[in-house]
């Protein structure tokens, strides 16, 4: 078996390969292509230099792209030794690589290695896996290229169309037949992918922030050095890293094709030194700088410019990998089907036929993986995985052992080698297995998020042309948008007033499902009308046609209906009931009141860019606005009607592209983003005024969930009158169609508690008593009706609180009494608020009830662990809400702000507080801090303003200033300004009487007495 030589590296005798290369030089014959005739091929072209780039090229491609995101995976230390070993394992490979096509000179590819080593068995796994690896990576390019087209032309066309051209502009160069005359698109190709990943490096280091972190508030780079992850992220990121080296079984081809074989380890030591410096130095200096927000593709890490730039510079790499791998996988079935035949080096039309016919099948091939797997990262990952360790690991093990098995001198050298080449079959194996299973788990969590999104990219806005044909309508819309926003809500209140049946009727289980409600019945499909709203049928009279869908009723949640678009009516919130359930099983139990209009609905257009709004709707502005109104209201109210409502569509389209531009702050000019806004905002108040005109039971709940929409709407904009309008508005329209429930309490229009009440109306009650509440202690409400909502369940449960949330939601609705009664109370005269005081105890009442709640709290006993910061970090904020509480109490029926002066220790435990969550920040992720960020900024800005002690407001102001918190057009830093404005105007104020007899001004000795701030325990910024 083999040779039996006693000596290795450059010692080894090579046998007929001195032969073969004396007939070379005479005959011009080789070993794989035969004689070289004129006019024919010459494959033996390529020089050690070009060679050494062709190799370099078919390493520094796609692989360097994924290791910035390997590292994220694994940490920067763990990343940084799992890719030297891997890069002296394939090291070696690429020695082995050499030596045996020295000792082997037929040896053209890795499948003639299969064929030595396991028969015809191995020949056919071998090169059916190098087919597969390249044709594979093939895709990969392709698809990267698209990301890239994508990025440059801001998504101008469909993302399979870029992929097509990729398809067809690899197929054409690919044809070229010899590596000789592709060496020069080598060039051009490192050349082009050095270039684009020097300028990332650059780029990254000196932009604010990569353009996937958030656009809002302080930022610093989160990157590990060490990292936990679980055995399915640790397995794919190796297997990325095996994907960057991945191209070892190419060095075969390469070095069959060179001009002197002898040269070629010149060439692998050149190359592996380059790729492997490349690749420490861009993954170290791109996740130092990115964190967890690199991006996969890493060109994607650049900021919006740049990252166009990175993708322009990038695309002749790109093109050049996809050129390189075709061409060789159409050179390994071409020399397979014609070896041994004069087609092989004569230029016949069964030549060109079958050379022709290789590359566009490899080339058909690979447009169809790239299609099929849209995720760039998962399907890095899995090629990798699967096949470039079965390429670059373990057939290399096997060679030295087929070569050197039957050593005479098995010294410690040979028994070392031994062990080195099981080590590498084993570790291959290991890499093999544990990196398919990551990948594949990968790739089923990012398809329903990455590939939807890849797809919605692919048809995203071309505004361009559309802002051009809707410029000057949307222009003159804008002219009486004031006039429109008022008039829907007003028509509406003025019907709600003379038409009784619009209150909500009772509904038997307000948390029961469906499912429990109906008996389960064998019998239970039938045949039901249904109004398809998704792709609908319309009649001469512009009406919609009823079709036939067979429906399941027993469900919850009908999955015909919900999947094709169609408004079921025999299930949802939004669907009201149908006649199958009045058939069957009568009046008394229906559905849930719909929200949804039983009236002609007007067909919903969307285009590409309102696609694109959706999908940033479904994805980030809900997670983004969740804690702002209830729990339920995204998931139970508006997210099932988005697509057969035009009012809630359009409402959240203009609300995702206001939402989306304040975060990113995109390319979209000003001026684009406000047509777009506009446009939507007024087709939606352009179909509720229709659904006023046509009525309905369901017409109140419409336009209560639009005005909440509006309202958001305008605070992401910035303009919080407009805001505080609509707010006033629904509020108005809440206490008309809800008179039943309402009744004065000194002042205060009260919401009761009623079992009659949907489950559906408390969350929009409860949307508008967050909002209420924000509103009135930001200080941006105006003068109008004050509701307080009371909920269907108790506000201080008897004996213990389920969770941390129920908790602070039925904290804030005493901190809203207090905020209303306190509003209230300043609105009258010092004789009403006097005998108010003595007629109703209003005031222990309200101590009352936060001693209640905080005994509730006590005994609710929560579990706070050290390691769980979530928990830690939202028990300490209530505590922070709880003390602003008592402050508030403490200050009802006061005239004067002095008052507060009582409450400085209160004060000081609430920045104390902060300061523990401060600290904790970090270790939370951007989106947990901003929404941490959101109550945690409430009781700071309230000690910044209410205060008398000079030292803890600055301190508060401070601290505002740091937290990562930013809603539509509030942030802590907004806060901050406001707050320290506020302070300098007293300041001015209080020593404006002691400018005059010109000394310093000082403290009072009220504030001298005050124990200072620890600082020690903060450490923030001093005086």
């Amino acid at each position: 078996m083999g040779f039996s030589n006693d000596k290795m590296g450059d010692d080894i005798e090579y046998g007929s390969q001195l032969k073969a290369e004396e007939t070379n030089a005479q005959g011009q014959t080789d070993a794989v292509f035969g004689e070289v005739v004129e006019g024919g091929p010459n494959y033996r072209s390529v020089s050690w230099w070009g060679s050494s780039i062709i190799m370099m090229k078919t390493q520094i491609g796609l692989g360097v792209l994924s290791i910035p995101a390997a590292f994220d995976a694994l940490g920067l230390i763990p990343g940084i030794i799992s890719l030297l070993a891997i890069g002296l394992i394939t090291l070696w490979s690429g020695y082995m690589v050499g030596t045996f096509k020295m000792r082997h000179p037929e040896t053209y590819g890795i499948e003639d290695v299969g064929q030595k080593l396991f028969g015809r068995a191995g020949r056919e796994v071998l090169g059916l896996a190098f087919a597969l690896l390249w044709t594979c990576v093939a895709g990969s390019g392709m698809l990267g290229i698209s990301i890239g087209l994508n990025s440059l032309s801001e998504h101008g066309t469909c993302t399979a169309v870029f992929v097509a051209v990729a398809c067809f502009v690899g197929f054409a160069l690919a044809s070229i037949k010899t590596l000789g005359k592709l060496s020069w698109i080598a060039w051009v190709g490192l050349a082009g992918i050095m270039s684009a990943i020097i300028t990332l490096t650059i780029s990254v280091g000196i932009q604010d922030r990569p353009s996937a972190a958030p656009q809002f508030g302080p930022w610093q780079s989160d990157f590990e050095l060490f990292k936990s992850p679980t055995f399915a992220e640790a397995a794919a990121a190796l297997s990325s890293i095996v994907f960057a080296f991945c191209g070892i079984p190419a060095y075969f081809n390469v070095v069959s094709e060179m001009k002197d074989h002898k040269d070629y380890f010149k060439a692998l030591s050149l190359c592996q030194f380059v790729m492997t410096s490349i690749y420490i130095a861009i993954g170290v200096v791109v996740y130092y700088y990115c964190g967890s927000y690199v991006a996969s593709p890493a060109l994607g890490s650049a900021g919006v410019l740049m990252k166009k730039i990175c993708y322009g510079l990038a695309l002749p790499g790109l093109l050049a990998s996809v050129i390189l791998v075709t061409h060789l996988v159409a050179k390994y079935f071409f020399i397979r089907t014609l070896r041994g035949t004069k087609h092989l080096n004569h230029p016949t039309a069964k030549h060109w036929i079958t050379w022709f016919g290789f590359t566009g099948a490899v080339s058909l091939t690979a447009y169809i993986i790239a299609s099929a797997i849209p995720v760039f990262g998962g399907l890095v990952s899995l090629v990798g995985a699967l096949l470039g360790t079965l390429m670059s690991f373990q057939p290399m093990g096997c060679m030295w052992l087929y070569d050197n098995w039957h050593r005479s001198n098995r010294d410690w050298k040979w028994k070392g080698m031994v062990a080195w080449s099981i080590f590498v079959i084993v570790a291959g194996t290991f890499l093999l297995i544990g990196g398919t299973y990551g990948s594949i788990v990968g790739i089923i969590d990012s398809m329903g998020n990455d590939a939807k999104a890849s797809n919605l990219h692919g048809n995203e806005s071309r505004l361009n042309h559309s802002t051009r044909r809707h410029t000057e309508k949307a222009m003159q819309l804008t002219l009486s948008i004031s006039q429109m926003r008022r008039s829907p809500v007003l028509m509406l209140r003025l019907r709600v007033q003379r038409a009784s049946y619009l209150v909500t009727p009772p509904r038997p289980t307000a948390l029961q499902p469906l499912s429990a409600t109906f008996p389960q019945d064998k019998a239970a499909e039938k045949w039901v009308s249904h109004t398809d709203f998704a792709t609908p049928l319309w009649n001469d009279r512009g009406n919609p046609k009823t079709r036939k869908v067979k429906c399941d009723e027993l469900k919850p949640v009908c999955k015909r209906c919900f999947s094709t678009g169609r408004t079921c009516e025999g299930y949802g919130i939004w669907g009201g009931g149908g006649n199958g359930y009045a058939e069957r099983y009568g009046s008394k139990k229906r559905c849930t009141p719909s929200l949804h209009h039983h009236f002609p609905a007007a067909k919903l257009e969307l285009r590409n860019e309102d696609q694109e709004y959706l999908d940033w709707f479904h994805h980030r502005l809900v997670h983004d606005l969740s804690g702002r109104l209830a729990e339920g209201f995204w998931t139970a109210l508006v997210m099932p009607t988005l697509l057969n409502e035009p009012v809630i569509a359009h409402a959240a389209i203009a609300l995702s592209s206001a939402h989306k531009n304040a975060v990113l702050a995109s390319d979209y000019t000003q001026l684009k983003c406000e047509l777009l806004v506009m446009r939507h905002y007024n087709e939606s108040l352009r179909h509720l005024q229709s659904a006023i005109g046509l009525g309905g039971k369901t017409m109140s709940g419409l336009a209560l969930v639009s005005c909440l929409l509006y309202t958001l709407l305008e605070q992401v904009r910035g303009r919080i009158e407009q805001a505080e309008m609509h707010l006033q508005s629904g509020l108005r329209l809440l206490k008309d169609v809800h008179q039943s429930l309402c009744v004065n309490m000194h002042g205060l229009t009260l919401l009761k508690r009623s079992t009659s009440v949907d489950i559906d109306q408390v969350k929009i009650m409860q949307g508008f008593a967050s909002l209420h509440l924000e509103s009135q202690f930001l200080g941006t409400s105006s003068p109008g009706i004050d509701i307080l909502v009371q909920s269907s369940v108790e506000d201080v449960p008897s004996r213990t609180f389920k969770s941390i949330e129920e908790a602070r939601h039925s904290l804030n609705k005493l901190v809203h009494a207090i905020l209303l009664i306190s509003r209230r109370f300043l609105r009258m005269t010092a004789a009403e608020r006097e005998d108010r005081l003595k007629r109703v105890d209003i005031h222990n009442q309200a101590l009352g009830l936060l001693q209640d709640w905080l005994k509730t709290y006590k005994s609710t006993n929560f579990c706070v662990r050290k390691k769980d910061r979530d928990r830690q970090v939202g028990h300490t904020i209530l505590l922070n809400h709880y003390e602003m509480a008592l402050i508030m109490w403490g200050h009802i029926g006061c005239t004067s702000e002095s008052g507060y002066e009582d409450h400085t220790a209160k004060f000081l435990a609430i920045l104390e507080h902060s300061v523990e969550i401060w600290h904790l920040l970090p270790s939370l992720s951007a989106t947990e801090s901003n929404s941490f960020g959101d109550n945690l900024a409430t009781p700071l800005f309230f000690t910044a303003l209410k205060c008398r002690d000079r030292r803890i407001r600055l301190q508060a102001i401070r601290l505002l200033n740091t937290i990562p918190f930013s809603q539509g057009g509030w942030s802590c830093l907004l806060m901050s300004k406001i707050a320290a404005e506020i302070v300098t105007l007293e300041q001015d104020a209080f020593t404006a009487r002691f400018l005059k007899d010109g000394f310093d001004v000082t403290d009072t000795q009220t504030f001298a007495g005050v124990e200072t701030f620890p600082q020690s325990s903060s450490k923030l910024i001093h005086d």
